[in-house]
């Protein structure tokens, strides 16, 4: 299940969606960059 699905799906406002899916992908992009 991809992001764009999981907000479309949600009953969440646009912001809140939106906000949502740029933190996350902000989280899966600093773990690809610093693997641990």
């Amino acid at each position: 299940m991809t992001i764009g699905a999981f907000i479309k799906d949600s009953s969440m406002s646009s912001t809140e969606s939106d906000m949502l899916a740029i933190r996350a992908i902000t989280y899966m992009s600093a773990c690809r960059s610093e693997p641990d």
